[in-house]
């Protein structure tokens, strides 16, 4: 995991911040973090530090569908930093609303894999299998006081 970010304060308190980027899906889990030889500036070296992690997603966000372009299926992905009500909307070139899909009130993490991530099948409100072209998905979410709105492409070829 590449070293993003670290820091120490004076006197009581947290003596060193670490933060790394995650490079696959671990959240909610704990992760073993092991320090060895670590040079600290201004002081001496320490040789090993063990402790644990939990990993959680960082933020909100939208990820591209896959596959894409699709026919019939694709997934969406998205994440969570905190325990959102999630709902995508579908849209097609005209702003037409084609499908809503409402997984509900789900918890902080990432929805990546086609276990996790909300499901299209290509059809719209109706049950109708929609046309090829470009759609639109957008994420809404809302969470406590914390509200996120996302949007990107997908293209359907049969």
């Amino acid at each position: 995991m590449p070293f993003n970010k670290g820091g120490a304060t004076k006197g009581g308190g947290n003596l060193l911040t670490v933060e790394f980027e995650v490079l696959r899906q671990t959240e909610g889990k704990t992760s073993p973090l092991i320090l060895a030889n670590v040079q600290l500036s201004n002081s001496s070296s320490i040789t090993k530090i063990n402790g644990s992690v939990k990993i959680l997603a960082p933020k909100f966000a939208l990820l591209q569908n896959f596959p894409n372009p699709f026919n019939p299926e694709t997934w969406i992905p998205y994440q969570l930093a905190q325990e959102a009500d999630v709902t995508i909307r579908i849209y097609n070139q005209q702003g037409q609303l084609v499908r809503t899909l409402n997984p509900g009130i789900q918890q902080a993490g990432s929805y990546l894999t086609k276990d996790r991530a909300a499901y299209w099948d290509g059809r719209n409100d109706a049950g109708e299998s929609v046309a090829n072209g470009v759609y639109f998905y957008t994420l809404d979410l809302h969470g406590g006081n914390k509200y996120f709105k996302s949007t990107k492409k997908m293209v359907i070829m049969k």
